[in-house]
């Protein structure tokens, strides 16, 4: 049971939202969204394997999603090669390597840590990567050991948050760079879309049991600033429609999903113009110690 905000340690929340049985709550102090009753430790250890069909798809290196993930790669990539030097960097979640692949391919030297062990394994064996299985713990990788760490649409999965960011800090060199990609709660799309589940019957943002926390802009901030970093740039981008509602042809074949879709699709392409998107990427560099 998460009793106490990950951020502020705030025992004072408010249930928003009931979705497949998990309360999500907000921290009535700094405004955290997350997960009141997650998971048991195992349970989630499971969630993120083939037997629960987690990223399976992968397994095939010429299934439509693996392609897909190697095209976001190289727009991650960008994000690296723009705000940081040529070095050494650590992608935490990396699940089959598709980013540390093309960082590799690019003269990085590539390291990574994925919770998942098949997914892993994919990283190991296809792409012959230096990956660890398991959570990002104190005593992974020396002090100091990367030049930048990334964490692409992982921070919302992690049990800890503020443990991740402190461990990313003792990680990084003095003047480090750390990006994040996750959802952002306050954006366009996830806004307008709690407003109107009364009528749709689903807020279709939040997605239990695998994202334990869900970030704004002011939270993800707060979380940077109280693990020794400074913010540098903030990107605003947008889920795929195809992610958010899985598949077109479940569209057509429902009059409520297409429904849903109508009302609230344009404003996923509309949130990122007017910085509300319903993905934040930020670049952080390490200031402190801590």
């Amino acid at each position: 049971m998460a009793n106490s905000c990950n951020i502020c340690n705030s025992s004072s929340y408010e249930t928003i939202f009931i979705k497949d049985r998990y309360n999500i709550v907000k921290c009535l102090s700094c405004g955290l969204v997350y997960i009141e009753n997650p998971l048991k430790d195992d349970e989630l250890k499971k969630l993120y394997s083939f037997d629960s069909d987690y990223h399976k798809c992968f397994s095939d290196a010429n299934s439509y999603q693996c392609k897909r993930q190697s095209k976001l790669a190289y727009k991650k990539y960008k994000y690296l090669k723009r705000h940081s030097k040529k070095g050494r960097v650590l992608d935490i979640g990396c699940s089959a390597g598709f980013f540390l692949k093309i960082a590799k391919d690019n003269g990085w030297e590539a390291r990574g840590v994925e919770i998942s062990g098949d997914t892993s394994q994919i990283a190991r064996d296809r792409y012959g990567l230096n990956v660890l299985t398991g959570d990002l713990e104190v005593d992974s990788f020396s002090p100091g050991s990367f030049d930048a760490v990334t964490l692409w649409d992982t921070l919302e999965h992690v049990r800890d948050p503020r443990k991740t960011m402190s461990i990313v800090n003792k990680v990084l060199n003095v003047g480090g760079t750390v990006i994040i990609s996750t959802p952002d709660i306050e954006g366009l799309f996830p806004r307008c879309a709690r407003k109107i589940s009364g009528v749709t019957g689903d807020w279709i943002h939040p997605e239990p049991p695998h994202h334990l926390y869900q970030f704004s802009k002011n939270t993800l901030r707060m979380l940077l600033e109280l693990s020794g970093f400074e913010l540098i740039r903030m990107y605003y981008e947008r889920i795929p429609i195809t992610y958010t509602f899985k598949s077109f042809k479940i569209l057509r074949k429902s009059l409520h999903s297409l429904l849903r879709a109508s009302m609230i699709v344009p404003l996923s392409f509309v949130g990122p113009w007017i910085k509300s998107g319903d993905i934040i990427v930020v670049v952080a560099r390490k200031i402190r110690g801590i």
